[in-house]
């Protein structure tokens, strides 16, 4: 997968930062960064909030992944959405994991520079788990549009 420009030109730099914006998609999405800062990016503000990403890995396509794990910290404001939705049965709802890459001296901005921003994988959620303080998502690649169909054949 190519590097957006920006990416490219920085990665080398002493000083710099890399951070999850990670979206819910439940009935009211929800979207959240590692950053300490909120982060505005695709016109959604990112807020900061606790949470640990591991497993996640791009491959050569967009968004493609192998699939990882999400723990978050309990009591953030989207809570209350989140509880609701997986109560009323929404279990497997989509995660989206982008990569910001910030110059640390421009902080508090909110905006990425262009191109600073990368798709790394589009996962589902395949079980979670209520421990004390977080709950950890478990997640699996998103089934694709094109495999969404079962081959057949004309006789």
């Amino acid at each position: 997968m190519a590097l957006p420009t920006w990416i490219s030109a920085h990665r080398a730099d002493a000083s710099r930062a890399t951070f999850w914006l990670v979206k819910l998609g439940i009935t009211t999405p929800v979207y959240l960064t590692t950053c300490d800062q909120p982060i505005v990016y695709d016109g959604h503000t990112f807020v900061p909030d606790a949470m640990a990403v591991s497993g996640i890995q791009a491959d050569a396509s967009a968004g493609g992944s192998n699939g990882g794990r999400l723990v978050l910290g309990t009591g953030g404001d989207y809570w209350k959405d989140l509880v609701s939705d997986i109560s009323s049965g929404n279990r497997s709802f989509e995660v989206t994991f982008w990569e910001a890459w910030l110059d640390p001296s421009t902080l508090p901005s909110p905006v990425p520079p262009a191109n600073a921003v990368r798709l790394v994988a589009v996962t589902r959620v395949e079980a979670a788990e209520w421990v004390r303080g977080a709950i950890s998502f478990t997640l699996s690649p998103a089934a694709s549009p094109a495999l969404s169909r079962m081959p057949f054949r004309e006789y």
